[in-house]
């Protein structure tokens, strides 16, 4: 099932939009920048970081977790933020950008680079 319009993004092969949509959702949602979050994929534990999601900093009622070398995220965890993008939540904005992204989240890719084709991991 392809997700709804929401301000949760894959982008693949473009970092220049993803820091122009990242810097856009941090300014319309007005998200200091105790709520904003970089990780590399292969630095965190994806099941630990969405269990922390809605754990907000003080005087801040909204996050957003950009996870970067999104091609390191392993078939499980993918699962796991497929759920994410199926159910988000209202105040938490996601972003994942890389290379490549594992079959399962195909239906979220927002941009990749001008090709318009989709790169698939397996």
């Amino acid at each position: 099932m392809k997700r709804s319009e929401t301000d949760n993004h894959i982008i693949l092969n473009n970092p220049g939009q993803t820091e122009e949509i990242k810097q856009c959702l941090i300014a319309e949602h007005k998200i200091p920048k105790e709520g904003v979050q970089t990780v590399f994929a292969d630095d965190v534990l994806i099941k630990t970081l969405l269990e922390d999601a809605l754990v907000f900093p003080l005087f801040s009622s909204k996050k957003l977790i950009h996870i970067k070398n999104c091609e390191g995220i392993n078939l499980e965890d993918c699962k796991l933020l497929k759920g994410f993008f199926d159910n988000p939540e209202e105040n938490v904005f996601l972003i994942l950008s890389g290379t490549k992204i594992k079959s399962v989240l195909n239906d979220y890719v927002d941009i990749e680079e001008e090709k318009g084709e989709v790169t698939v991991q397996l």
